[in-house]
């Protein structure tokens, strides 16, 4: 699933049943300032992420986002794929990356592995 744009607030609920609804493996990526912070739209309308409605694997940055980091996106993707091949395992999705190779900080509780801000259940409004 690509999120491209702003999400709104009665939006968020079907964005969240598109993505239980995808066949597994499920892979999100979030495209743009608008998708992955709710960009200059900060107000009550607007998820401010999308990463609070779904687990983002990928983050493609700029307002607008580049072609090319799109592609790198899909990538960076088809890389997980290929080490989970690789390693005789099955691919796992939701190991979050950023497009550009930032790196994304760690969430703050001791019980909570998640390698992505708002990505593991606990921090997830819509998590049903």
């Amino acid at each position: 699933m690509i999120v491209s744009g702003r999400v709104a607030q009665k939006m968020a609920p079907v964005v969240r049943r598109l993505w239980e609804q995808m066949a597994d493996p499920k892979w999100v990526i979030s495209m743009g300032a608008c998708a992955s912070s709710g960009g200059v739209f900060d107000n009550y309308a607007i998820v401010q992420g999308v990463d609070t409605i779904v687990p983002v694997d990928v983050y493609v940055p700029g307002c607008p986002p580049t072609p090319d980091g799109l592609l790198y996106a899909v990538n960076l993707i088809q890389q997980q794929i290929r080490q989970a091949v690789a390693a005789g395992s099955s691919p796992e999705p939701n190991n979050a990356k950023f497009a550009n190779s930032a790196s994304r900080e760690h969430c703050s509780r001791p019980d909570c592995r998640s390698a992505g801000h708002r990505r593991c259940p606990h921090h997830s409004r819509y998590a049903g």
